[in-house]
């Protein structure tokens, strides 16, 4: 089994330096507190998953999203499904993260919005985790202009028309 470095375990430009990224943010953190920098586990999945009772999305990284939604399926009282996930490092997450921030509720809980199920889809399209989170920022600032753009008072035609004479 190779090394992950990208959605789709192949070496681009962008995974290395997430990769090299990923790496030196442990580095530093272990440094800084004057710790072993451990072994880390690179490989693994970015996962999405459905909570029935609180009607929110789990945002998580794991080495194996099935063993950990059934060991959070036993922590928790409701029912809790995986909805997509994809190969992707640890800062992925992160990135999924920081580009949904305005749909988190408490830490790793969004609410679905259409910048979510944007995210979702282009991943499902086999975009890249970057690609992703723009598809999520385009998503959203569709759905803000959208907004907007219903609570600008509309003229009737005859307003216009009476505006026009002079």
């Amino acid at each position: 089994m190779g090394l992950l470095v990208g959605p789709r375990d192949h070496v681009t430009p962008e995974s290395l330096e997430r990769l090299a990224f990923a790496l030196s943010e442990i580095a530093m953190e272990h440094r800084a507190n004057h710790m072993p920098t451990p072994k880390v586990k690179l490989e693994g999945f970015v996962y999405f998953a459905w909570s029935d009772t609180e009607k929110l999305v789990k945002i998580g990284w794991s080495g194996n999203p099935e063993v950990r939604l059934r060991d959070f399926k036993t922590a928790t009282a409701g029912s809790v499904r995986l909805v997509y996930q994809t190969k992707a490092l640890r800062v992925d997450e992160r990135r999924i993260h920081a580009a949904l921030k305005r749909d988190r509720t408490s830490g790793e809980w969004f609410r679905p919005s259409d910048a979510l199920t944007a995210m979702i889809r282009a991943l499902e399209a086999g975009a890249s985790i970057k690609d992703a989170c723009e598809a999520a920022e385009e998503a959203r600032l569709r759905g803000e202009i959208s907004a907007i753009a219903r609570e600008i008072p509309h003229k009737s035609k005859s307003q216009d028309a009476k505006t026009l004479k002079v």
